[in-house]
């Protein structure tokens, strides 16, 4: 063979392995292609998933609220009820005794209200579980489901100073004050006993007082 055939010959050989080569290129794209179309497959059922399940999160959060508000509505009927049955309980005692501490009063009353103009505007109103009076003293009764350190902090702070405005005609009268509860956390009787407040707890059937120490405001 002459040597431009041979040359030809290798021409052809090369040409040959590049048009394989090529060839494996392009089998190689159209997997990468097949992979690629995969994968977009994969990452929109993975979207789709996520979707579900977001909306699934977002069906099962609002049950859940629903139930929180549902039992929130039951437990706090349960709640109010039991504020009215523990207020009608210590009311009823001290309507029967008509006493707090050493004083005797002449009227007992339960859920007084009043109201009057707020010097800025507005209107201060007060609302009174139960009031004790006489000629020259005033009761005035906190009845809580729980009582705490807030609930005594605010009859003394804030209840007589608006009793004393909206029912001005008592103004000058001595007040003794009580808190009454079904339970008292610690800090709250120790408050209450500091302040000199009877202390009216529910145990069983009977009412028990603490008015040993009662202070005057």
């Amino acid at each position: 063979m002459e040597k431009w055939q041979e040359e030809m010959a290798a021409i052809r050989a090369a040409m040959a392995d590049t048009m394989k080569g090529f060839a494996e290129i392009r089998e190689q794209q159209a997997e990468n292609l097949k992979g690629f179309a995969e994968v977009k497959k994969l990452q929109a059922e993975s979207t789709a998933n996520l979707t579900r399940i977001e909306n699934l999160q977002a069906e099962q959060w609002e049950k859940y609220l629903d139930s929180i508000k549902e039992t929130n509505i039951k437990f706090g009927g349960i709640d109010d009820a039991t504020g009215r049955i523990a207020e009608d309980y210590f009311y009823n005692t001290l309507k029967e005794t008509k006493t707090l501490g050493n004083v005797h009063f002449d009227i007992v009353d339960k859920d007084v209200k009043g109201y009057v103009p707020g010097k800025n505007g507005g209107t201060i109103f007060g609302q009174y579980d139960i009031t004790l009076i006489n000629q020259s003293s005033i009761g005035i009764v906190e009845v809580k489901n729980s009582v705490e350190t807030k609930d005594v902090n605010k009859l003394l702070n804030e209840q007589v100073k608006n009793f004393k405005l909206i029912f001005d005609k008592y103004a000058n009268y001595k007040f003794y004050l009580g808190i009454a509860g079904l339970t008292f956390t610690k800090p709250a009787e120790e408050a209450a006993r500091k302040y000199g407040m009877a202390i009216l707890k529910l145990k069983g059937n009977i009412v028990e007082v603490q008015d040993s120490d009662l202070k005057v405001y």
